[in-house]
């Protein structure tokens, strides 16, 4: 995953879920929801991923 950043992290995939689709409305961004919970216990967390070109501008849009 060279070409993407990590601009959000949550235990709520679902929170993550609408900041893609956000992210993609909004400012045109795809982005990707990368599970890292320990699926039989439910610990951990989810990240927000975009390319890399994309990341500066995801991150001012997700701080407003």
């Amino acid at each position: 995953m060279n070409n993407w950043t990590v601009v959000a992290k949550s235990e709520s995939l679902e929170h993550l879920e609408m900041l893609k689709i956000n992210l993609k409305e909004n400012c045109a961004i795809d982005a990707i929801v990368l599970n890292k919970k320990i699926s039989g216990y439910q610990i951990g967390f989810g990240e927000l991923l975009v390319p890399n070109q994309e990341a500066d501008l995801a991150k001012e849009y997700l701080e407003k």
